[in-house]
């Protein structure tokens, strides 16, 4: 082989290695932009998802901040009306007929019942979007107990609706006086266990808030 044919085979074979390590390189290159691209992409919904969730469970504390002023408002209610029969009915064992009727009368000037509208629309959003599952582990079970609590309170308010009917049936002013009494003191047990559940909550979340 000649000097000449020797050189142009080197020549030709260093073009072509060279042809290669760009190729590669530009394939190296466009793999570590994908997976770069993926990364970031990645990255940026779960961002997005992080704040999707801090927002959502921000709007459940209101919620429940809101539910729990609504609460108080309508255990004073309760508390007052209870007070207003034990007062007119303890330490009498005496009373009439016209005695129990003004009682009756007075609670319904009063308005005898005066239920919350406890919301739950922002767990019932939670619960419908992906959201719920990346909740922290302790808040996810303090909004499912809280949750369930209220709706256990919607149920009872619906059973007294149901027993106002049977009340109306009842001619008997000392029967409607304990009638009302009872239902009142369950009411109020009821609405003591939830806002028991409430002020917890709200104190886990002021503390979360200052150490956050």
């Amino acid at each position: 082989m000649s000097e000449d044919n020797k050189q142009q085979s080197e020549n030709t074979g260093f073009q072509l290695w060279t042809m290669v390590f760009s190729a590669a390189r530009e394939i190296v290159a466009v793999i570590v932009a994908i997976l770069l691209a993926l990364a970031i992409n990645e990255w940026w919904e779960d961002h997005e998802r992080t704040q999707r969730k801090e927002e959502l469970t921000g709007k459940l504390y209101a919620e429940l901040q809101e539910n729990l002023s609504r609460l108080q408002e309508s255990h004073a209610h309760h508390s007052s009306q209870l007070q207003l029969i034990q007062n007119s009915i303890n330490d009498r064992p005496n009373l009439t007929t016209e005695d129990y009727d003004n009682v009756h009368r007075e609670l319904y000037r009063r308005g005898v019942f005066k239920p919350a509208l406890l919301t739950d629309t922002n767990w019932e959003i939670a619960k419908l979007t992906d959201l719920i599952s990346y909740m922290d582990m302790e808040d996810l079970q303090a909004f499912t107990r809280i949750f369930a609590l209220q709706q256990m309170h919607k149920d009872q308010w619906e059973q007294n609706s149901q027993a106002q009917v049977f009340a109306d049936t009842l001619e008997d002013p000392r029967k409607l006086v304990e009638f009302y009494a009872n239902t009142l003191n369950e009411t109020w047990w009821a609405e003591k266990t939830l806002l028991e559940a409430f002020e917890k909550l709200t104190e886990t979340d002021q503390k979360s808030e200052k150490t956050g």
